[in-house]
């Protein structure tokens, strides 16, 4: 659990997608709960070591980072996405403009 939670911020980022229910008040106490859940405990084997490591691996990669760096920048909201789309569909035709003009000339 000490993976899945380092900051207040994760809390709040579960507590708002109802993964996890907090009673204690403010999201440090959180915090300091899971991070020190298992303080003096030493585990030999981690059991879902293979998948975190395909996980980090992947998501270290160049395009899954850029791909979630445009998704929190243009997919924030509608207007944004709308905008985003209008920009592509005016520059693919555009770009067909210009192909069929330097092909007929």
């Amino acid at each position: 659990m000490d993976r899945l939670i380092d900051t207040k911020d994760d809390v709040s980022l579960l507590v708002r997608s109802k993964v996890i229910q907090h009673h204690l008040g403010a999201s440090e106490d959180v915090t300091n709960l899971f991070n020190n859940i298992c303080n003096g405990v030493v585990l030999r084997e981690f059991y879902y070591t293979d998948e975190w490591r395909k996980l980090d691996k992947y998501c270290n990669q160049f395009w899954p980072r850029i791909l979630i760096s445009l998704r929190r920048i243009y997919r924030s909201t509608t207007w944004k996405t709308l905008t985003v789309i209008a920009a592509l569909i005016i520059f693919c035709l555009t770009l067909v403009q210009t192909i069929f003009t330097v092909r007929n000339a």
